[in-house]
């Protein structure tokens, strides 16, 4: 195989990740992710970002659910799940052309000005294992008091007494409306720049 220009995960982890060993696969998609996040926004800059993520998300997360079906000795990992990203963005991008096309009135369609695509959310990145493990991330990187927060907080917790009662076990509380929220808005500071750092677009990792 030649040489890949992005960062590879080593043989040993390859061939653990074939075998669906799970702390592997989190390993892999830590360094995979990022890397292919910015080579699709780069390589298809006039689709939306949200999009883009979409699809190297769920790529990512359907190769780790069927991780046998990658062989090491045939293609690097890199180029194997760039196959399959490029596949599905070159879609997006024929139904953007498409949609703008439709949309234009006969005269525009003749003398077409130079597009500009600004897809309308055709999925949004939910799919469960790719955040469990995004998540599951997230707590490493987390001390106690914000890992029992951010637990409420996605359960869509809304009663100020779970977090006063969480809390109220880690420190003394003074204003308990303010210190609730002082200290959820730190957290999702927190949530967010560590997205930001794995490749992640969204603004929305936490919904209240």
């Amino acid at each position: 195989m030649a040489e890949s220009t992005f960062q590879q995960p080593t043989d040993q982890q390859l061939e653990d990740f074939v075998k669906g060993d799970p702390v592997i696969i989190d390993q892999v998609v830590h360094i995979l992710l990022p890397q292919l996040y910015r080579w699709a926004v780069q390589k298809y800059p006039t689709l939306a970002r949200d999009e883009v993520q979409s699809v190297v998300n769920q790529v990512l997360a359907e190769a780790c659910r069927n991780h046998v079906r990658y062989d090491p000795r045939k293609a690097h990992i890199t180029t194997y799940l760039i196959g399959l990203i490029t596949l599905r963005l070159k879609t997006l991008y024929r139904a953007a052309q498409k949609a703008k096309f439709e949309e234009s009135t006969p005269e525009q369609q003749e003398n077409p000005l130079p597009p500009v695509y600004h897809l309308p959310s055709i999925t949004k990145t939910e799919d469960q294992f790719e955040r469990r493990r995004f998540f599951e991330r997230v707590g490493e990187r987390l001390d106690e008091v914000e890992r029992e927060i951010l637990s409420l907080m996605l359960k869509g917790e809304k009663s100020q007494d779970e977090f006063l009662a969480i809390l109220g076990r880690y420190q003394c509380i003074t204003d308990p409306e303010s210190d609730v929220k002082n200290l959820k808005e730190r957290l999702k500071r927190k949530v967010k720049a560590i997205a930001e750092e794995m490749g992640y677009s969204k603004d929305d990792l936490l919904e209240e």
